[in-house]
């Protein structure tokens, strides 16, 4: 049978919701990783490592969104007035000034007004010189229409991955699409759960079989001949009564 009730405590201990699905909105997991990751990011200036930012690097960005922004919006209407883009940068200087310490928290206040959701969904993050994103983000699917949400994670060591062959690095795209399908298990499927128990001893299938969330009937009996060594009897057995797909178990 499927345990839906092993599913909903894996995913419990996976993930955190930072934003539910909704009518215009996709669901938001936050990758916990079991505790072992570091709390997750409360807003969008915390996905990025800044260090080896100036304030001359983020007084270039603010410059950009907030004036050279508008004065394309001006020039493309052609509203364009030379006097009026030397007020907005004196305005964008007095701001900075009067209401934040540094061109840096003017810069974060900027970033940190559209929500973590809303870069996800557009798959980009604001961009400031010298900047760094120190979170990956990727979108999984279940098998029905609507079947959809985003993941966010830190980066992590596990981009550092090699192959047990050759030692060699594995493609970025490689480790993503292995992420993917292992969120995509958490998130949408439940683990199989085969146990079964011959003259009071206890026999657990969902410890041998190769994926707890791929049922193969073929692989069960095998594990039954090769693993458990069971009789003849108990092979018909399960020949005969093994289901096809299994059912949920709420």
């Amino acid at each position: 049978m499927l345990d839906c009730e092993q599913a909903r405590y894996d995913f419990e201990d996976c993930f955190e919701i930072m934003q539910h699905e909704g009518n215009r909105t996709s669901a938001l997991y936050f990758y916990a990783d079991c505790g072992n990751s570091k709390e997750k990011p409360d807003c969008a200036s915390e996905c990025y490592d800044f260090s080896e930012c100036s304030e001359k690097d983020f007084r270039a960005f603010v410059w950009d969104t907030q004036c050279a922004q508008a004065d394309y919006r001006a020039s493309y209407y052609k509203t364009y007035d030379p006097v009026s883009s030397y007020e907005k940068a004196r305005n964008m200087v007095d701001e900075m000034m009067t209401t934040h310490d540094t061109w840096k928290d003017y810069a974060i206040s900027i970033i940190d007004d559209e929500d973590i959701s809303i870069y996800i969904r557009d798959d980009h993050f604001p961009d400031i010189d010298n900047s760094k994103l120190v979170v990956e983000w990727l979108s999984v699917r279940g098998y029905n229409q609507g079947d959809y949400a985003d993941i966010i994670l830190w980066e992590s060591s596990i981009w550092k991955s090699v192959n047990p062959e050759n030692k060699e690095p594995l493609p970025r795209d490689k480790i993503l699409s292995t992420m993917r399908s292992h969120f995509e298990n958490l998130v949408f499927n439940q683990p199989i759960y085969c146990r079964l128990e011959v003259d009071g001893e206890e026999f657990y299938f969902d410890q041998k079989i190769k994926d707890v969330y791929e049922w193969d009937t073929d692989e069960i009996i095998e594990i039954a001949r090769t693993k458990f060594k069971l009789s003849e009897p108990v092979l018909k057995w399960l020949e005969e009564n093994l289901p096809d797909h299994p059912e949920a178990s709420y």
